[in-house]
């Protein structure tokens, strides 16, 4: 695999989870710290990887922003999916969104 391959998929499968939990522990535990007097395992194990080295991440990051960015933009796409789909109430879209989820995550445990 050369350097841009590398970059693009390093961005996918471990910058953008890096990311991912990072903000939601942002949004949850730093807008109400009392928030984790309630946190059980799937938060915990959701967030564990926010708990790495800021000042290596940062680096990290950075290094890799542009491919990041089009990460961002699709993550940004599915969190708008899942929102219009919770507001309108739309239970066979919800459905088929976290359906989708799942088959796709199963196939992490094929490897």
């Amino acid at each position: 695999m050369g350097i841009e391959e590398h970059d693009k998929v390093m961005s996918r499968i471990s910058h953008l989870p890096h990311l991912v939990a990072s903000s939601l522990i942002n949004a949850i535990i730093c807008r109400d710290p009392a928030m984790s007097r309630y946190c059980g395992n799937g938060l915990r194990d959701t967030t564990r990887i926010a708990a790495g080295n800021p000042q290596m991440w940062m680096q990290i990051l950075l290094g890799n922003k542009e491919n990041l960015a089009k990460g961002i933009d699709d993550l940004i796409k599915s969190l708008k999916q899942f929102k219009e789909v919770l507001s309108s109430g739309d239970r066979v879209n919800l459905l088929k969104i976290l359906q989708s989820a799942k088959d796709s995550r199963d196939l992490l445990d094929e490897y």
